[in-house]
């Protein structure tokens, strides 16, 4: 009695405080805002001390929902364990959420050097985990010391809130609840890893937990963060469980009348399961883990929407939204049918109307992980599916429809496409942008997934690497030879690798076959074999028919420039420039010609930058200017624009090595062939011949041997590279 006595002090203190704080005058949205506003401080500050700021995928998907879930748990757990008003106790949880702003200043205070994140659970080291949690002294990979002492003030101040608000048993309930906390936070902590360790036996195996969460087969993987965004999912599972529970215990009435609703049309509940088993049907059984999660958010997704038709107005868009949310983890392709279900969701008219064509769209994204190449079976389905969502309308078929929509979808397609689109998708969208150094790679992943080799082949002749072209052509030309874009290709390959019998034999047959000779731009190719072989008989007839043209005058000066003849060539560069649709490129190509006849090249650029203000292409070539006459550079102003406008552009970068060389900056010079070295799949002679020459200046040996050695693999037969190198290569003499 007298310890309970002694006590009371600090249960009415506990009390008070609690009180205060839940009539602190705050609605909903105040509240989303203060703990939006916690979680962003606290990435913020873990952001400052990893020294980056944390990717979109993780900052705005992954780390929210870490702190949503175990907030949400942890309060039905609160509840539970203490009978305090889940009203009240939700509204206190939001500002007692505050506290997590803790750790990173007690990390900082301690001088803890790693960073904040899970701990890397295995069997052999969980008893290890599960004995030092509570001991910060013991270093811990991810939960930091500031962490453990985080969760120890949780679960104190857990007990002491349940103890003090307890109607009855208060010091079993306090005792218990911090107990009962402990291994709560443990979980919390290591989530992903007990995923991992649970579900391991059912999956593909990968070798680490990262790999495991973001390895795709059957699904499109996202371009970055894919291992975010399933975290993501399977922590939006149980949190979408639980705020269902919320509904319930906080919204009794409107809960009970949604389920009614429901409950009058529950053969639309069908519609999501069917577009699964669509997706099923269409991996034959290849799935990952990402894969399993991926088709998760997407049925999810799709309940979420076929849901929100029975819950009224406010429940109804905080559905949607977590469908939104759901879909833009999985992919695109499901956040676009998403988006279309939520709007034939408002569309006016007849109840069935909307219905219908939402629970339409609910199916597309339930199986919109499968891909989008469907067969001429597709539409029987989804129409099945509209039926299903008009019960209204239809109410005796409803069920015959949704049974008979997973009848067929139970036959589905065979074999997964999804996968290979994505990269499709993805190297049509960096190749519109001019990404060539991307295109390249996605191009490589697309035709390593199955998909069109052709397109591997165009982006290595853009990237230079002639002999894979090469290879990639005669792959495709046993495939479909006769196709437009091998033709093409084999045209163009012709052309850089200078071989006319090649061009000839391949254009011989374009010309015999009217349909290649229509769909081809035979002109462009022709204009381009003419520029590089000097022929200006062709060009000139060229211009005779089809009328000036910046084009064709830039065909004609890069003609003469071939055939040696730079005076003419500098003149058709200026009748290119006296037309109104030229270019920036044929202003940079004059500027060099003109100086190369000591022509007025200034007058040039400055007509230029008035005409294509900032552009890099004329700055360029105006920095050039110099060291093409073997002057001393100049226009030191124009070198730090285009580096500040394009800092990791090969070109950029090359200009701006020879530049420095030019000027005797070799330590700049060295640093900047280094730089597009790196940004160059595979550089040319001279710029390494550049890179060793500036590395020598420089007095940098290390840096020179590794040019030299770089370089001498490169082109073994280039004896420039020979004096910069210590040691000859086996074979070479003395």
């Amino acid at each position: 009695m007298g310890f309970t006595l002694r006590l009371r002090p600090l249960r009415n203190t506990v009390l008070s405080l609690a009180e205060r704080v839940a009539s602190i005058p705050a609605t909903p949205t105040q509240l989303a805002g203060l703990f939006a506003a916690t979680v962003i401080v606290r990435n913020l500050l873990e952001s400052m001390a990893a020294g980056n700021l944390f990717p979109v995928p993780a900052f705005v998907f992954h780390f929210p929902i870490a702190y949503v879930f175990p907030m949400a748990f942890l309060t039905v757990l609160l509840h539970l364990l203490s009978g305090y008003s889940l009203r009240k106790l939700l509204k206190l949880m939001v500002f007692a959420w505050t506290l997590t702003l803790l750790p990173p200043f007690l990390d900082y205070l301690l001088g803890t050097t790693s960073a904040i994140g899970y701990f890397p659970l295995q069997k052999g080291n969980a008893l290890h985990f599960l004995l030092n949690f509570f001991n910060p002294s013991v270093e811990l990979q991810g939960t930091t010391a500031g962490i453990r002492i985080e969760a120890a003030i949780g679960c104190l101040l857990a007990g002491v809130f349940a103890w003090s608000v307890a109607p009855d048993r208060r010091f079993l309930r306090g005792i218990g609840t911090s107990v009962i906390f402990a291994p709560v936070f443990l979980f919390f902590f290591t989530r992903h890893s007990l995923v991992h360790l649970l579900t391991v036996d059912i999956f593909p195996y990968a070798e680490t937990l990262q790999e495991y969460y973001q390895w795709h087969a059957a699904t499109a993987p996202h371009f970055t963060g894919s291992l975010h965004y399933t975290a993501f999912i399977v922590d939006l599972v149980p949190v979408t469980l639980i705020l269902a529970w919320f509904y319930r215990r906080l919204y009794p009435d409107s809960f009970s009348a949604a389920l009614r609703s429901l409950r009058s049309r529950a053969w639309v509940l069908a519609v999501p399961p069917a577009g699964t088993l669509c997706f099923a049907a269409a991996s034959g059984g290849s799935i990952t883990f990402a894969d399993a999660v991926s088709a998760a958010g997407a049925f999810m997704s799709s309940t979420l929407l076929v849901a929100s038709s029975a819950a009224e107005n406010r429940v109804a868009w905080t559905m949607r939204a977590m469908a939104l949310a759901a879909a833009a983890a999985v992919g695109w392709p499901t956040s676009a049918f998403l988006v279309l279900g939520v709007s034939m969701a408002m569309l006016p008219g007849p109840a069935w109307v909307p219905g219908s064509l939402s629970a339409a769209s609910a199916f597309l994204v339930a199986c919109s992980p499968a891909g989008l190449s469907w067969g001429a079976w597709f539409p029987v389905p989804v129409l099945l599916c509209g039926l299903a969502g008009a019960a209204g309308k239809w109410p005796v078929g409803s069920a015959a429809a949704a049974a008979a929509a997973v009848a067929v979808l139970l036959a589905g397609p065979s074999g997964t496409t999804s996968y290979r689109e994505h990269f499709t998708g993805l190297f049509d969208a960096v190749s519109r942008n001019g990404r060539l150094d991307m295109s390249l790679q996605l191009a490589r992943e697309m035709a390593a997934s199955g998909g069109d080799i052709l397109n591997l082949g165009k982006a290595e002749l853009e990237a230079g690497n002639e002999d894979r072209a090469l290879w990639c052509y005669g792959i495709a030309s046993k495939m479909d030879g006769t196709s437009t874009d091998a033709y093409r290709l084999g045209l163009n390959l012709a052309l850089a690798r200078e071989d006319e019998d090649a061009f000839d034999r391949l254009m011989d047959d374009v010309m015999s076959d009217e349909e290649l000779r229509r769909e081809m731009d035979i002109g462009s190719i022709m204009l381009a074999r003419a520029s590089s072989r000097g022929d200006t008989l062709f060009i000139r007839r060229a211009i005779e028919m089809a009328g000036p043209s910046p084009q064709l005058f830039h065909a004609f000066s890069t003609a003469c420039a071939a055939s040696g003849d730079p005076e003419r060539a500098s003149a058709y560069a200026a009748a290119a420039l006296s037309h109104p649709d030229a270019r920036a490129g044929q202003y940079a190509w004059a500027i060099i010609l003109t100086a190369s006849t000591g022509g007025d090249f200034d007058s040039l650029f400055r007509a230029g930058m008035d005409r294509f203000p900032r552009s890099t292409a004329i700055m360029r070539a105006r920095l050039m200017v110099p060291l093409s006459l073997s002057e001393p550079p100049d226009r030191e102003d124009l070198l730090d624009r285009v580096l500040k406008l394009q800092p990791a552009s090969p070109a950029v970068l090359r200009t701006a090595a020879l530049w420095s060389l030019g000027a005797g900056r070799f330590r700049d010079a060295t640093d900047y062939s280094v730089r597009a070295i790196a940004a160059t799949g595979e550089p040319d002679a001279a710029l390494l011949l550049a890179a060793c020459t500036a590395a020598d200046a420089a007095g940098d040996s290390t840096v020179l041997d590794a040019m030299a050695s770089y370089a001498r693999s490169m082109f073994p037969g280039d004896p420039a590279f020979l004096r910069y190198l210590e040691v000859p290569a086996p074979g070479d003499g003395p």
